[in-house]
C-alpha cells in the first residue's frame, strides 16, 4: 500500500519522512504539488526525493489513483499488523 505524505518544507521534513516511510517498507508517493520550503533548496529537495525515495506525481494523479484503482489487499498480507510502522509480524 502507498503510503502518502503531505508536509511541507521538502528540504528537510519531507525527505526525512519519506526515507523513514522507505526504510520501513512504505512505498512512498508524494503529492509534487503539495511541498514548499523557505529555504533557497527546494529544487534540491523534490530532485532528491524523486530520484531516490519515492515517486511524486501531482495531487490530481493522486486522487484519480485512491478514487479509481486502489485496491486493498488482505490485512497482513504485505505489511504487519503488529507493529505501529509496518514491520512483517515474526
Amino acid at each position: 500500500m502507498p503510503l502518502n505524505i503531505f508536509l511541507n518544507r521538502a528540504d528537510e521534513c519531507i525527505v526525512s519522512t519519506a526515507y523513514a516511510a522507505l526504510s520501513r517498507g512504505y512505498d512512498v508517493v508524494l503529492a509534487k504539488d503539495g511541498v514548499a520550503t523557505p529555504t533557497a533548496h527546494y529544487e534540491a529537495g523534490l530532485t532528491i526525493m524523486n530520484a531516490t525515495c519515492g515517486k511524486m506525481i501531482s495531487t490530481e494523479d493522486i486522487v484519480a489513483y485512491m478514487q479509481n484503482d486502489f485496491v486493498l489487499g488482505e490485512k497482513g498480507a504485505v505489511k504487519g499488523v503488529k507493529h505501529p510502522d509496518g514491520r512483517k509480524d515474526d
